[in-house]
């Protein structure tokens, strides 16, 4: 198993460069291929949840000029995605001009809603790199990291704000023996293989045989892998800031933890675990649900 496509949906917004050097530095490590998504909103879409009593004229006017401003921003993430890519020595081709070669991304605009075209093109990719959602002091996200998380059934590589030099050269796993954290370890194996070292970091407040009935590190050993385990420091945090800390402590550059939480009114609503991660992480998160 390998990362041998990986999607980057682009808004141009900020965290998108750094989503994108994220993913570059994946790519060269893996030999993948990168396909960048940038998503213009439809503006009949638009203009449909403005409701009745536009006037004809008016309703054109507005259109016309959602149009220009789509494509305006479109114009700029473009630039800002070739940037990124010429910074690592890679390419910026068209999806439909000519065919992508060696360390070439693909430039990939469609109009559509963003959430679907996430799922459609997420569930044609081995990885999707995404930048840290943006939050609230609710537990309630939207947007792209909502439906690579939960509508693709694809790992998720969270990016902080700032690229990180190296990606997975040493990884820590959060484990807690859930559906989730296993999910996460399976899709994270890639890295998991190749890393210099594997910690795994787990919650030494359960019950003894707790513990030794969850154990990942022998799962690990049948694989190859020679993992440390390393305790929740107990430091009055919250659970996601205390897997964060426990990660950057080990010297970890990538947690993989499971992606908690359900859809509701096509909104995220995400568990404390993987909130408090979004919100303190310095280092890229791969989750999967």
């Amino acid at each position: 198993m390998t990362y041998k496509s990986i999607l980057v949906p682009f808004t141009g917004d900020p965290g998108s460069d750094a989503a994108l050097d994220t993913a570059l530095k994946v790519a060269q490590d893996f030999d993948s291929s990168i396909e960048l998504l940038h998503v213009q909103i439809d503006p009949v879409m638009a203009l449909a949840g403005m409701g009745e009593g536009l006037a004809g004229a008016t309703a054109g006017q507005v259109i016309e000029s959602a149009e220009a401003a789509a494509e305006a921003k479109a114009v700029e993430a473009r630039k800002l995605a070739e940037q990124s890519c010429r910074a690592a020595g890679w390419n910026l081709a068209d999806a439909n001009g000519a065919a992508a070669g060696e360390r070439t991304a693909v430039w990939r605009k469609v109009v559509g809603r963003e959430n679907e075209e996430i799922a459609r093109r997420g569930r044609l990719s081995d990885l999707i790199v995404a930048p840290t959602p943006e939050h609230d002091e609710s537990s309630a996200i939207s947007g792209q990291v909502a439906a690579a998380l939960f509508d693709t059934g694809r790992p998720v590589l969270i990016a902080p704000g700032k690229a990180p030099e190296a990606v997975g050269g040493k990884v820590a796993v959060a484990w807690n023996g859930s559906r989730e954290a296993a999910v996460s370890v399976a899709a994270a194996l890639p890295f998991i293989l190749g890393a210099e070292k594997v910690v795994v970091i787990c919650d030494d407040s359960q019950p003894k045989e707790d513990r030794e009935g969850n154990d990942l590190l022998p799962y690990l050993a049948r694989h190859g892998v020679a993992a440390e385990r390393v305790g929740v420091p107990e430091n009055g945090r919250s659970i996601g800031e205390r897997l964060v800390y426990a990660a950057v402590t080990a010297g970890a550059e990538l947690l993989v933890m499971g992606a908690y939480g359900h859809s509701r009114f096509r909104e995220l609503v995400l568990g404390g675990a993987t909130l408090g991660a979004f919100r303190h992480t310095t280092i890229p998160l791969l989750m999967a649900h």
